[in-house]
């Protein structure tokens, strides 16, 4: 909706129906809120507590952007109308974890979720989420090897700790397939599909949310089949151009080795190095550094 006055009259234009009309005054929230309902979440479920009206627990110098506010509004948009698979692409650097957070938070503290899993490939991205959901307190948990916790709401793991053995079976059939409300996937174009998929069918029943910096391309196909188009992107280009991202040079660097075709085994043996080589490993007389590792001694 836009609105411009005079200081006589109002005029409002309706994005959605694309009317203008001259109004008495400026409507009301409420107002704007019905008006919000009729276009945007037509059809969808809107709680008693609205997610949209919970307000975030802003730490001095990490209030959300325009593209942040964004997503996590689209996101919730989402999950009202229903949605069971919902992608993010938000370039690298531009805060994918923080709309994580802010948006499980409004919606966990709307009533509408209680269980969320959050996954990630590597420990480092696990903690930095864990710590960045420090508002929830002792809500959360960390599932790892051999630590199957059941008695909190926000839970954080790796996809190689939930597949890691409990006895005949792996650590996240020890939850029952509707246990988790949310899972939130990071870094899904890398880690959601192949063995790892296996987890994400177990708990199909929930809301799955992926996150990716990787716009569509061949090799990340299965993503964007699985979880359909971006409710929301925000690109590298976009993120240079607002001022929040450094822009960047590609520099080509060759070493001169690579200059020379490669490193030569007999020169380095006349220089007193001693190599060490596998046993099941055929060296050439000139090996390249990128298919071939060997250790020197000196």
């Amino acid at each position: 909706m836009l609105y411009s006055t005079n200081g006589h009259q109002i005029e409002e234009f309706d994005r959605f129906s694309n009317k203008q009309q001259t109004l008495a005054s400026f409507p009301s929230p409420e107002e704007l809120w019905k008006k919000y309902c009729e276009y945007r979440l037509k059809d969808a479920k809107i709680p008693s507590k609205s997610p949209f009206e919970i307000p975030l627990p802003v730490e001095r110098g990490k209030e959300p952007r325009y593209y942040q506010e964004i997503a996590v509004k689209s996101v919730i948009e989402s999950v009202l109308k229903g949605n069971k698979r919902i992608l993010l692409t938000m370039a690298t650097g531009t805060g994918k974890t923080h709309v994580a957070f802010w948006t499980v938070w409004k919606l966990y503290n709307s009533g509408l979720i209680r269980r969320i899993l959050y996954v990630a490939d590597r420990i480092v991205l696990r903690d930095q989420a864990y710590n960045w959901f420090g508002h929830f307190g002792d809500a959360r948990a960390v599932i790892g090897e051999g630590n199957v916790p059941k008695n909190r709401d926000i839970f954080f793991s790796t996809y190689q700790s939930l597949y890691s053995e409990v006895g005949s079976k792996r650590v996240f059939q020890l939850y029952d397939p509707d246990f988790f409300d949310v899972i939130i996937i990071d870094e899904c174009h890398r880690s959601g599909f192949g063995t790892w998929h296996d987890i994400l069918k177990h708990f199909t029943k929930a809301i799955h949310l992926g996150m990716t910096a990787t716009p569509k391309r061949d090799e990340n196909i299965d993503t964007y089949a699985y979880f359909g188009n971006p409710v929301y992107s925000y690109s590298l280009g976009k993120g240079i151009e607002d001022g929040f991202l450094a822009p960047y040079k590609i520099y080509k660097v060759r070493t001169n080795i690579d200059k020379q075709g490669g490193l030569s085994i007999k020169d380095i043996e006349t220089e007193g190095v001693k190599v060490y080589i596998p046993d099941e490993t055929q060296v050439r007389h000139i090996q390249s550094f990128f298919y071939q590792t060997l250790v020197f001694v000196f």
